[in-house]
């Protein structure tokens, strides 16, 4: 697919139809996604397609794909110049955020500063050879507050303290692969979620008072948190509606080329938040006034994720 109205104004409707006819039977012919294609590399590896079929083919064939690449090369110039107007856009928006948020920075660091605390909190007492791993855990997030319990009727602290206590070996195991940094991270996404899966039935079983709405409650947004506590100069949280609602807010285009719903998600938030940490760097006096705010009981983040996240 490709944006058919949007590319007809920039080639000029005199022109459209001949242009967008092209773009057609490029995706039929390669079966393609066009602007998945752009998304993923600017159509370098289909626009290489093309042009090999130019070479090898003759007559009209040839002639066909000779207009089909350079229909394809608008294509990409449009979308790039349509990129540049809204990233420009985008970062107009990204700068009064960050306006309001030094203007607003003294109530803001009375509501947030816990983040900071928490993590240094963290690092101090996260331990995974500890050999009482429940208490380990349970003491280590103690100060996550609402970071780990994202909304009212979520309960991943308790209950990845709870699961910790039933079976503390499976979730040291669990723990252990989620932060292996040498395997791929859906895989241990994936493998992390399946070990609280494979305790519901057992856990249930043992105990029948928890059977009723039986959850380990650690979806994305808690996976997302110990990631970012154990690295905090790689990952930021991703809550659900605080990304969607400033994704909105800014205009940002997700790369809809990422497979994987948990991959595409993390992926696309450190797109975003590198942006906003790029914008960040140029206001000095904003983190000054953040590093001021930070004593001995905090985390200082040099890297600016969790500045970017607050």
């Amino acid at each position: 697919m490709f944006d058919r109205k949007g590319f007809i104004a920039f080639v000029g409707s005199a022109s459209g139809a001949y242009y967008t006819n092209g773009l057609d039977n490029i995706e039929k012919t390669y079966n393609a996604n066009i602007d998945e294609e752009v998304a993923k590399d600017q159509c370098a590896h289909l626009l290489s397609l093309i042009d090999a079929d130019k070479k090898a083919l003759s007559g009209n064939d040839r002639h066909n794909r000779q207009n089909w690449y350079s229909h394809l090369k608008k294509y990409v110039e449009y979308k790039t110049q349509q990129a540049d107007v809204r990233n420009a856009e985008m970062l107009k928006k990204i700068r009064f955020i960050i306006a309001h948020y030094k203007a607003n920075f003294a109530t803001v660091n009375k509501q947030e500063l816990y983040k900071w605390k928490a993590l240094h909190w963290y690092k101090q007492h996260w331990d995974i050879n500890a050999p009482d791993f429940a208490a380990m855990i349970k003491t280590a997030f103690a100060k996550t507050v609402n970071l780990l319990n994202s909304g009212p009727n979520s309960r991943a602290y308790s209950q990845i303290c709870e699961f910790s206590k039933y079976d503390p070996e499976s979730i040291r195991k669990a723990f252990s692969v989620l932060y292996d940094e040498t395997k791929p991270l859906g895989e241990r996404i994936s493998g992390f979620q399946n070990t609280f899966k494979s305790k519901i039935e057992d856990i249930a079983r043992q105990n029948p008072e928890w059977t009723k709405n039986l959850s380990s409650f650690q979806d994305l947004h808690a996976i997302s948190v110990y990631l970012f506590f154990e690295y905090p100069e790689k990952y930021f949280i991703y809550k659900s509606r605080n990304y969607e609602t400033f994704k909105t807010r800014v205009n940002f285009i997700e790369d809809t080329s990422i497979k994987g719903y948990a991959i595409s998600k993390l992926e696309n938030l450190a797109r975003l938040c590198d942006i906003i940490i790029s914008e960040l760097s140029k206001h000095t006096d904003v983190i000054e006034m953040h590093n001021d705010r930070l004593d001995e009981a905090c985390y200082h983040d040099t890297d600016l994720h969790l500045l970017a996240q607050d």
